[in-house]
């Protein structure tokens, strides 16, 4: 439910910036507990791909800022960081770095997450990118295509072993 109402929308009116803003806070409340962090990420409901969207779209400053911290709180759950580097959350924390922001933990964020987000990237795989985009259904068949056969070549040995689940039927 709580992912319905972020999804897509137009933020323009204060009563759906206020509507997506206590929507984002339920989700950032959440995430402080493990196991609802662990199950949102779970739900394969794209709310990651939602807040990154939030992040790239909408300009209040308390709607970014409590989505940013909601982002923080699920770097290394489960598949959240893959997720988020998936959805484009690099290019967005660059354009959010050129804003003037009135509230310091905004700017906070956006630097913790860069900076553990850049460490996850060099222990994230293009494996994991990849397997990522493939169960969101995400791209373009030519790109797709164009990846498996650079990670055929790259993970040539985990597809020997039979440990690259998304190919199994």
């Amino acid at each position: 439910m709580l992912v319905m109402l972020m999804g897509g929308g137009v933020y323009t009116t204060h009563s759906a910036v206020q509507l997506l803003y206590q929507t984002v806070f339920t989700a950032w409340s959440l995430s402080y507990s493990p196991e609802a962090a662990a199950a949102m990420i779970a739900a394969k409901v794209g709310l990651v791909d939602k807040l990154v969207h939030i992040l790239k779209t909408v300009q209040k400053e308390k709607v970014v800022r409590v989505a940013l911290a909601t982002l923080r709180n699920l770097i290394g759950v489960a598949s959240a960081s893959a997720e988020m580097v998936s959805a484009g959350i690099v290019k967005a924390l660059s354009h959010l770095r050129q804003r003037k922001w009135a509230d310091d933990d905004v700017i906070v964020d956006i630097e913790f997450i860069a900076e553990a987000l850049d460490k996850n990237i060099k222990n994230l795989s293009s494996w994991d990118v990849y397997k990522t985009e493939l169960e969101k259904n995400r791209g373009s068949l030519v790109v797709l295509k164009q990846r498996l056969e650079d990670l055929q070549l790259e993970h040539l040995h985990l597809l020997q072993q039979g440990q690259c689940q998304p190919f199994r039927h």
